[in-house]
């Protein structure tokens, strides 16, 4: 992007092969808003009702998904670390060893 950006200040832009497939792109991208808005508003009476549980639930499952992705991402390190690990001899720490 920031080359994207450079080069567009400069005067030079994307080439015209990344221009028309970003022009396809952006004439279909309306229609991925178009169920979530229609749901939105079709039941907006339920949502004023219920948006406490649904924030609550939003907020937990964001948080449950952010934890187990980094207990398996500690996991995965353990198991295969990479060389770079190897090279300057890291070693992970199990938590709550500290006996």
């Amino acid at each position: 992007m920031i080359i994207l950006l450079g080069l567009m200040v400069m005067g030079t832009g994307p080439s015209k092969e990344l221009r028309a497939a970003a022009n396809s792109l952006l004439g279909y991208l309306s229609l991925l808003f178009v169920p979530a808005a229609v749901g939105v508003v079709a039941y907006l009476p339920v949502l004023q009702r219920q948006w406490l549980p649904i924030a609550v639930a939003l907020l937990g499952s964001t948080i449950l998904g952010m934890a187990s992705a980094a207990l398996v991402m500690q996991a995965v390190n353990r198991r295969y670390p990479s060389r770079f690990q190897q090279q300057i001899g890291f070693q992970v720490e199990e938590v709550g060893d500290d006996e």
